[in-house]
């Protein structure tokens, strides 16, 4: 093998990677901008008084296993909104029963979600099922956490949390750093499931 000095193998590495290939591979994570949604039990409060004002309607099953409040508060939405007595009454039994929650102790890392991708189509049954997803995108600027909440918000049973985390997974820097952490023995330790 010949000796190549700097210009050359760039030259090189051009000439099989494309021009752009620097650029492709520059790191981007950031465990301080990493986004945490894991809040459903808030949200379905919001949603009982959604349904309750007769703002939307939504699936009684959405509600399974948020406990005994989410329940209590159906049962008093149920006497206080006559005409959705009905459906929050249904609610109501849904949180006090288990969620059927098929990947609640998985975790799954998913690259590429953006609306109406096949990816989060995917995000989207792990967060129904219970799982910690995380979620790498390049950036994480205000319309990717939108993005990110909404889809929580709408898919996530009980126990799912969604990860948005900045990482290039085209850049091995990145990968190594995200899966590292800083702590070499505490692996994923800032997206670990809480205990």
């Amino acid at each position: 093998m010949q000796n190549l000095d700097d210009d050359d193998v760039f030259v090189a590495l051009d000439a099989e990677l494309g021009t752009g290939w620097l650029q492709d591979v520059q790191p981007v994570f950031d465990e301080r901008r990493a986004v945490l949604f894991n809040d459903r039990w808030a949200i379905a409060r919001e949603e009982l008084a959604r349904v309750a004002l007769g703002e939307i309607t939504a699936e009684p099953g959405r509600f399974a296993g948020l406990g005994d409040v989410i329940a209590g508060q159906a049962q008093w939405w149920g006497r206080a909104a006559t005409e959705q007595a009905e459906v929050l009454e249904r609610i109501a039994a849904e949180a006090a029963g288990e969620a059927e929650e098929p990947y609640r102790n998985d975790v799954a890392i998913v690259t590429g979600a953006s609306p109406d991708s096949i990816a989060s189509s995917i995000v989207e049954k792990l967060l129904a099922g219970g799982a910690t997803v995380i979620m790498t995108a390049s950036r994480v600027d205000q319309a990717r956490k939108e993005f990110a909440r909404i889809m929580f918000a709408k898919h996530a049973s009980v126990s799912a949390s969604l990860w948005l985390v900045p990482a290039n997974l085209s850049s091995f820097r990145d990968t190594d750093a995200w899966l590292r952490g800083p702590e070499p023995n505490k692996k994923l330790r800032w997206a670990a499931p809480p205990r």
